[in-house]
């Protein structure tokens, strides 16, 4: 019977763990409130001051419920890693080491700073590449 429950807990632990990203996104799109047209501006480097702000509420979200960011605003390189389709590594890896260092206070905090940097070092080739939308 121990068994049984433990086979039970691991399969349910592996099906959150692996939650689909569209589940994901949705549920942070309504979190947040990010439009398409918040995700319009992106793409074209014209963010309103306001929409920064849910932009960064958005990514904080999505980073958490990927387990890739904490509460406190520790970004995981290595969850980061996992996350990431194998064929996305190579462009993604170099400017998630450099921009994942400099981490803020918070989730929030921490989320806007990688988004600055990542925009920084990668314009948007990382943001259509990793499907974050």
């Amino acid at each position: 019977m121990k068994s049984f429950f433990l086979i039970c807990f691991l399969c349910i632990s592996g099906t959150l763990a692996a939650r689909p990203k569209a589940e994901t996104k949705e549920e942070c799109y309504k979190s947040s409130g990010l439009t398409a047209d918040d995700v319009k501006a992106v793409k074209s480097s014209s963010l309103t001051p306001e929409q920064q702000k849910v932009l960064g509420a958005y990514f904080a979200c999505f980073l958490k419920d990927r387990g890739i960011l904490s509460d406190n605003g520790h970004f995981d390189i290595e969850a980061s890693k996992k996350d990431i389709e194998p064929e996305h590594l190579e462009i993604a890896l170099p400017v998630l080491e450099v921009c994942g260092k400099d981490e803020g206070s918070n989730a929030l905090e921490t989320t806007m700073k990688l988004l600055m940097c990542t925009k920084e070092k990668s314009g948007n080739v990382l943001f259509e590449t990793l499907d974050l939308f």
